[in-house]
């Protein structure tokens, strides 16, 4: 497979892979920023969305082969922090170990639907992330609920849903980035958040510059089994 043209493998932490002797569940965020219209590189004319294409890579046959799962799969509603790269999605495929994930690039079920996602993407960043053991206690929330996502670069970041009555789904530890660019994060805080709360918060976004190298969005899932993950993790 050629290199793709929306990020960069992280190959230094990949390495770090093949050197540990135990490995386990990763949990793998994915931001996505979409094209317009689809690009596909063998030419042919598309009038489909970049969303549209990445819809019709969604790895499902092969996810499964290597016994991983979608756990998570939301729009985002608002970006509240950030740069000025427009995010279009957040999902999460959890694998049952690290080494997983470069497996399943190698089945040809991957190889033969990966154009889609070369086509629809713009940029995307990856993270292998892990749930820190304070999320033993997060409580159980309807999965319908909007979800407020806070990535950012340092643990001593101020958490964004301080300031409303947000309720905790897990905070993950973000152990490195698999794909992306030069850019590391640290956490990944996760709540769910009702409409009026994220009202004030999008109301209230201009002032949210105490956040610095920090993503948050507001999410509308269309599948949420984070809860449901911690819990079958930590049992």
């Amino acid at each position: 497979m050629s290199t793709p043209r929306y990020g960069t493998a992280n190959t230094e932490y990949i390495k770090t892979w093949f050197q540990r002797t135990e490995d386990g569940p990763m949990w793998a965020l994915n931001l996505m920023s979409y094209r317009e219209f689809a690009d596909y590189q063998d030419g042919r004319v598309s009038n489909i969305s970049g969303a549209d294409a990445d819809v019709q890579y969604t790895p499902i046959q092969s996810l499964t082969q290597v016994g991983a799962r979608i756990l998570f799969v939301a729009d985002v509603a608002h970006q509240l922090t950030g740069d000025d790269i427009a995010w279009d999605r957040v999902a999460i495929a959890q694998y049952p170990r690290r080494m997983a994930i470069i497996e399943m690039q190698n089945l040809e079920s991957f190889k033969e639907a990966h154009h889609h996602k070369e086509a629809g993407m713009k940029f995307t960043i990856v993270m292998a992330t892990f749930p820190n053991p304070s999320s033993i206690t997060a409580a159980q929330k309807d999965p319908s609920d909007l979800v407020l996502l806070q990535v950012s670069n340092s643990t001593s970041t101020p958490k964004i849903s301080d300031r409303v009555d947000a309720q905790p789904i897990g905070t993950f530890d973000v152990e490195g980035v698999i794909m992306g660019d030069h850019r590391t994060f640290a956490v990944a805080h996760w709540h769910t958040i009702s409409t009026a709360d994220a009202d004030q918060l999008v109301a209230s976004k201009g002032s949210l510059n105490e956040y610095p190298e920090s993503y948050s969005f507001i999410l509308r899932p269309m599948i949420n089994m984070i809860p449901q993950s911690i819990e079958e993790h930590f049992a």
